[in-house]
């Protein structure tokens, strides 16, 4: 077995698939994984690492949406968000039944790698969903807002054009904890994805815990922000009805891996 190692991004995946996909081998003797630090190679399969190269991202792609549909890029797309370490290879097989069957392999749910995709697809999309939901924003001392979060998907892209249609004439930033990248929105222009440096990640990491390394000060001079924050956990706990409290119910409708970004529960 060949075993193409890659990154876990959509274009890195997608290159994989490149590289497996000309392998003289055949579909049947090779796979994608992804590379990574703890990974625990085997003497009985060969390891390749896949490159990113544009040229072979745009084959790839466009073969999708031209002989599959945009559904299918889709599904492709959101799958390779998923923090399941086994999207590469899950994505591999999907694209192999989708140029056996064409374009109505979507509705295919019987097949095993079709379903393994929709599973992921609609891990992402939930968790995406909720995202917008309990998404929070605090007021920085530099006039944008600031909001955290640690999903266990990458949805971050797909929620960012949520909040630049809800608030276009904001300034903002939403800050992945667990990623270390951030959607940046200026008021009144387009959103854009940043990779963050150390240095950033560790300004916000800062910012957020309240201001270390200086950052006291700066936290002491964000004007209404606190004030406002303390409205909402007010208004939150004005509403609760203590003699109906249902902590079970409420850990269903909201995991407690949420909470830590959320400002009613500070």
């Amino acid at each position: 077995m060949r075993v193409y190692l890659c990154g876990g991004g959509f274009e890195e995946i997608l290159c994989g698939v490149y590289d497996a996909w000309a392998d003289p081998a055949g579909r049947g003797q090779t796979r994608l994984a992804l590379a990574r630090q703890e990974f625990q190679p085997s003497f009985f399969e060969e390891y390749i690492w896949s490159v990113y190269e544009e040229e072979k991202f745009r084959k790839v792609f466009c073969s999708i949406q031209d002989k599959l549909s945009g559904q299918i890029l889709d599904w492709v797309y959101r799958a390779s968000l998923s923090s399941d370490i086994e999207r590469p290879d899950k994505i591999y097989r999907f694209l192999i039944e989708g140029f056996r069957r064409g374009p109505g392999v979507a509705d295919q749910l019987q097949l095993p790698p079709v379903h393994e995709i929709f599973k992921l697809c609609r891990f992402v999309g939930n968790e995406s969903h909720r995202m917008t939901e309990f998404l929070r924003f605090s007021q920085t001392p530099w006039g944008f807002l600031l909001g955290r979060m640690g999903p266990e998907n990458d949805v971050l892209p797909l929620i960012s054009g949520h909040f630049a249609d809800r608030m276009p004439d904001e300034s903002w930033l939403i800050w992945d904890k667990n990623r270390k990248k951030a959607s940046v929105h200026p008021s009144g222009r387009e959103w854009y994805l940043r990779q963050l440096s150390e240095e950033e990640n560790h300004r916000l990491e800062a910012l957020s815990e309240g201001g270390e390394d200086g950052l006291d000060e700066l936290a002491g001079t964000a004007g209404d922000g606190e004030d406002y924050e303390e409205l909402w956990k007010t208004f939150c706990h004005s509403i609760a009805i203590m003699e109906r409290k249902n902590p079970r119910c409420q850990m269903t409708h909201l995991p407690l891996r949420y909470r830590p970004y959320m400002t009613e529960f500070q």
